[in-house]
């Protein structure tokens, strides 16, 4: 509908491609999307190899620079031509930003503080920092607690680019979601609001994706599905069991994170 009122409305750029992000994985999806008129798909959790491919199929040649060494090809489709020999084309990359023009050296900034100033609104010292203060890297020992809780550490590192200081700010921010989120599907449930049950179960199913657990992902997305079609009894007889499941990975999580 958005998409809808952006070209009514003449908003959208005549050399813009829209590409649709959507969790919306069912066979047939795509067409449909096209025929809305988007110009491609791409579905979630996003995987950075479909991502690469997207941006070399779409993104102009000359915003586009090719790395010289790489793990990985992504060849855009018109190019695509029977195997020969010699070596393949490089992975697309972004342009270097252009570093923004410095200051001259004697300008003055005219309300900066000086060194009697008081910052009266600086940053006050957290005294839980030290305790929330993440890992940067996975240690064997914390791989070998999230495989002994199900998670799948190869499926998260891919949603995450391999980046694993970015997965753990994933599972940090699954720990510290999960309480708010129960409690506010189970208000839901209560009053009888499936709609945005769907919506918040489809949430929990989505970040479970991320994080690898696809125990968890699975059965969030049989209630998501049980919600779309209104059916509570499946809804009520699953509820708990979801928020269980949930609540033992938020607390698995929270020790390996601690270090526990």
């Amino acid at each position: 509908e958005t998409f809808h009122h952006l070209k009514d409305d003449n908003l959208i750029p005549e050399e813009t491609k829209m590409i649709i992000l959507t969790a919306n994985a069912v066979v047939g999806a795509k067409e449909q999307y096209l025929s809305e008129g988007f110009d491609d798909y791409l579905s979630k959790p996003i995987e950075v190899e479909a991502l690469q491919e997207k941006l070399a199929t779409h993104l102009p040649e000359e915003l586009t620079e090719w790395k010289e060494e790489s793990t990985a090809h992504v060849q855009k489709p018109e190019e695509a031509e029977p195997a020969q020999s010699g070596p393949a084309k490089p992975e697309p990359v972004a342009p270097e930003p252009v570093a923004p023009v410095s200051e001259p050296e004697d300008e003055v900034i005219e309300f900066g503080p000086t060194n009697d100033d008081i910052l009266e609104f600086g940053p006050s010292f957290d005294e839980h920092e030290e305790e929330k203060r993440l890992p940067l890297s996975l240690t064997p020992d914390m791989k070998d607690k999230l495989a002994a809780a199900g998670i799948d550490l190869n499926e998260g590192l891919r949603f995450c680019g391999k980046d694993e200081s970015f997965y753990i700010e994933m599972l940090d921010n699954y720990r510290d979601s999960c309480e708010t989120k129960s409690k506010t599907l189970t208000s839901h449930l209560a009053a009888g609001n499936l709609h945005d049950y769907q919506i918040l179960v489809h949430s929990i199913k989505s970040s479970s994706k991320t994080i690898g657990s696809d125990s968890a992902f699975t059965l969030a997305k049989s209630l998501e599905d049980a919600s779309s079609a209104g059916d509570t009894t499946f809804i009520n007889e699953h509820h708990d069991e979801l928020l269980t499941m949930y609540g033992k990975l938020a607390d698995t999580i929270n020790n390996i994170l601690k270090g526990k």
